[in-house]
């Protein structure tokens, strides 16, 4: 999977880095497979549009396509602050011309299985995203 995303301001967590010195603020880019047990204040999910949030070889798949939506699910829950998803109306694809893009499926249709009721992550990414 493909994975795009960045996050913005002081990582929390295991392994987080904020720079050479320690310290300060920075940009952090990870792809999502990097960001688990990451958080950021804000963070920007870049290019999400079928074939590559979920993965186009992940679309014929049942279990692979799963996969895409926890890593989706990963991706939305690393914002403390802020979440912004974008999606650009075309897309290249390899050396012929630029294709229009379709949103990404996961930004419209609901979750198979529900969030756990008390987990303050899920929380957050929802009250980011009605900002």
């Amino acid at each position: 999977a493909s994975g795009k995303g960045a996050g913005v301001g002081k990582a929390s967590g295991k392994g987080a880095g904020v720079g050479k010195d320690g310290g300060g603020e920075c940009v952090v880019l990870s792809t999502i497979h990097s960001a688990k047990g990451l958080e950021w204040p804000h963070v920007f999910i870049l290019s999400a549009v079928e074939g590559r949030l979920p993965f186009y070889l992940s679309q014929n798949d049942d279990d692979l396509l799963e996969e895409e939506r926890r890593l989706m699910y990963v991706a939305v829950t690393r914002a403390k602050d802020s979440l912004l998803v974008s999606s650009p109306r075309w897309v290249m694809a390899g050396d012929i011309e630029p294709e229009r893009a379709r949103p990404s499926r996961f930004l419209s249709a609901p979750p198979k299985r529900k969030a756990a009721s008390g987990s303050s992550r899920a929380r957050r990414a929802v009250s980011a995203r009605k900002r």
